[in-house]
């Protein structure tokens, strides 16, 4: 993420900003509370549109705990381990909107 962020210096400044602000919150030690995560909005962005486009996560597999039925009828039994290969939703015009090889936060 970090190594997208520097390649695309025109996002520095903005999150520059957020991380100002942010900081307004932090106590005389400047330590912030655990809520000021969820006020990193931009960052948050930039980290999983970098994490989406490198793709380091290629694969999430599940361990299947007891038998399933889906709604179309496919049943997958107990104990099956059933893989998503991330890249193609990763990459998926219908899902992630109509550049997704784009770095877009």
């Amino acid at each position: 993420a970090i190594m997208d962020l520097a390649s695309r210096p025109q996002y520095m400044q903005e999150l520059y900003e957020e991380q100002l602000k942010v900081h307004e919150e932090a106590d005389e030690n400047g330590i912030l509370p655990i809520e000021a995560l969820d006020k990193m909005k931009k960052l948050d962005s930039s980290i999983r549109e970098s994490i989406r486009l490198v793709g380091n996560i290629v694969e999430l597999s599940h361990f299947v705990l007891k038998d399933y039925t889906f709604s179309n009828g496919l049943q997958v039994p107990e104990n099956y381990v059933v893989s998503l290969y991330l890249d193609d939703t990763y990459r998926d015009e219908s899902l992630q909107g109509p550049n997704p090889k784009s770095f877009e936060p």
